[in-house]
This record gives C-alpha cells, sequence and structure tokens, in this order.
C-alpha cells in the first residue's frame, strides 16, 4: 500500500498542475464578484458576532449598542467593519452592474446571470438600509416614521402597507422587530439563495476552458489578492473610522432633515422632483410608475431582438442616462 503512495502523490500533482494551467473565461469585471463574495463571508460573520448581544426592542437597540462599542473586546471594531463592510458592498455591485452593462454582459448566454444580478442589486439596497435602521436612533427613527406616513398616501394599498412595515399604527417596537426579521433572516435566506444560483450560472457559462481567457493560477492568485485588499481596507476603514453611537432617540424634537443614506439619496432626490399631487394622482405613485419604467428598461434590454437596432439604442441609452443620473446623485448624497 506504502509503495504505491509516491505514484498517487505524483498523479495527483500533475493533475492540480493540469487544473491550475487551463484556461477559464474570466475576465477582470468577475473580480468584482469575488470582492463581493469576500465582503458578504465577512459581513455574515461580523453580524452573527453582533447578533449575540443585539436585542431588538426600543430600549435594548441602543443600549446593546453602547455595550458592544465600549464592554465587550473588540466590539467597536466588529461592528465598524460590519458598517464599512456594507457600504463597500453598494459600492462594488455599483461598480459590478456598471461594468456588466457597459460591456453587454446581459445579452443571449448571459441573459439569466444579469436578470438574477438586477434582483439581487434591488434586494441588497433594501437589505443595507433594514441594517441601518436597527440602531433605533434619532435620525433612524424619524427617517422611518417619514417613509411610512409617505407609503401611506399610496392609493388603496397604501394604509395597508404602512401597517404591515410599521406593525401598528405607530412605529414601535413591533416596526424594530420587523426589521430585525428582514434583515437577519429573510433579506440572508433570500440573498443566499440567489447568490448560489448567481455563482451556478456564472461557473456553468464561464468554466469551460477558453483559448484567450485567464489561467486558474492566474485568477486565484488576483483572487487572494483581492481578498487580502478587501480585509485591509475594512481594517483600515474600521480602525480610523470607526462608527460612532447614534444619537439617542428625541420623540419631542424631530430633526429638522430627514437623514437618508447615500444609496438610497439618488430616488429620494428624483423623488421630491415630482409635486406632491399632480392632479388626482399622488407624487407616491407617480414616482412607483417612475421606478417601475426604469427598472423595465434593463430588464427588457437584453430580449430585444439584434433586428430593432434602433430601439435597442434608445432603451440602452436611456439605461446610461439612468447610471449617470443615479452616480452622480449618489456622490452628492456622500458629501452631504
Amino acid at each position: 500500500m506504502i509503495e504505491y503512495f509516491p505514484d498517487l502523490l505524483k498523479k495527483t500533482g500533475e493533475r492540480l498542475k493540469s487544473l491550475l494551467d487551463r484556461r477559464v473565461g474570466l475576465s477582470y469585471d468577475n473580480y468584482t464578484g469575488i470582492a463581493l463574495l469576500v465582503i458578504f463571508i465577512i459581513q455574515f460573520i461580523t453580524g452573527l458576532g453582533m447578533s449575540l448581544y443585539y436585542q431588538p426592542s426600543p430600549d435594548g437597540a441602543l443600549y446593546t449598542i453602547k455595550f458592544m462599542m465600549n464592554e465587550v473586546p473588540f466590539g467597536w471594531l466588529v461592528r465598524s467593519i460590519h458598517y464599512w463592510g456594507g457600504q463597500l458592498f453598494i459600492m462594488f455591485i455599483i461598480v459590478q452592474f456598471v461594468l456588466k452593462f457597459l460591456r453587454k454582459k446581459f445579452k443571449n448566454s448571459f441573459r439569466n446571470i444579469w436578470i438574477s444580478g438586477l434582483i439581487g442589486f434591488g434586494f441588497i439596497w433594501m437589505w443595507q438600509w433594514t441594517g441601518e435602521f436597527l440602531t433605533w436612533g434619532q435620525e433612524v427613527f424619524w427617517s422611518v416614521n417619514s417613509l411610512t406616513e409617505e407609503i401611506d398616501r399610496f392609493p388603496v394599498i397604501g394604509d395597508y402597507l404602512k401597517l404591515f412595515i410599521r406593525g401598528g399604527q405607530s412605529v414601535a417596537s413591533p416596526t424594530l422587530v420587523r426589521f430585525y426579521v428582514f434583515h437577519t433572516i429573510f433579506f440572508l435566506i433570500f440573498f443566499f439563495m440567489l447568490m448560489s444560483y448567481h455563482i451556478y450560472a456564472v461557473v456553468k457559462l464561464k468554466g469551460e476552458i477558453s483559448e484567450k481567457g485567464t489561467k486558474l493560477k492566474v485568477f486565484l492568485y488576483d483572487s487572494f489578492t483581492i481578498m487580502f485588499l478587501i480585509f485591509s481596507i475594512l481594517m483600515t476603514l474600521a480602525v480610523f473610522m470607526p462608527r460612532e453611537v447614534p444619537r439617542e432617540l428625541d420623540l419631542a424634537h424631530p430633526p429638522l432633515v430627514t437623514w437618508i443614506p447615500w444609496y438610497i439619496y439618488p430616488f429620494y432626490k428624483v423623488y421630491t422632483f415630482f409635486p406632491p399631487n399632480l392632479w388626482i394622482f399622488p407624487r407616491i405613485l407617480l414616482f412607483s410608475i417612475f421606478l417601475i419604467l426604469s427598472g423595465l428598461v434593463y430588464i427588457v434590454l437584453p430580449f430585444i431582438p439584434e433586428e430593432k437596432r434602433k430601439f435597442y439604442i434608445i432603451v440602452r441609452t436611456m439605461g446610461i442616462i439612468f447610471i449617470f443620473g443615479y452616480i452622480v446623485l449618489a456622490i452628492i448624497g456622500v458629501v452631504k
């Protein structure tokens, strides 16, 4: 048995070398996907650690955050890494979306990957936003209150949506519990399932040998380099720009300006462009129609046949305009 061991090692080494020398159809825009996967793992680990202390109640939320920041060893570092990881997650998915769009990686065999990526894009926004609400400080509470009041103006179903989000007539403990459940259970499970399918589709499409592709060993080396860079960036941001403890809730003094995260700010600004009421149509309805039509631009694009060249150019130009507008407004949101 032992005499066959050297031959087994030799054959295993040859197969491994052959595998690493294979050329795979992966390009530089796939590195953003590697970065997103690394950040997701970091977010899961740090989020799991914080969930051991967090209490989803109006009295316990801010108290447990302060306890983590001041009493738990390296609690401030874990929370800061989780916060900055969320910001980088949004940034990288925007970069990946733009790269895929500009390189036209939404047609033919890329169609399923594109659609699943779009769905994940929207859910990641909501996932990150519900996480911001869990601090339950001054800005967050009044932001939720303003948001649900606007949703209440939606015709027919507005009141039902407000009750579903709030868990009652006012923003209170049931509201926080809902955000906690959505953030830690629903969005996590859904995103994990969607990401698994997305990765499977990418590997199935690009895992074949390609004469013009990158060698697998080069791609793996680059991937590990990206992992190291992502972790270094998060550690640097967490140490030198730690996440602060939110301000305590003051029901008697609402803030003059509604708090809006930078990645939601573009939608907020577009929302404010609409008049409060246009004839019998409330602003929330007009904005919802605009949002649906904007999303349809990116969903319809992969299904436009080649012979309808002019229509394709028009739709793609609209997509470019939407992307450019979002990035400009997002930068303004960061600066503000």
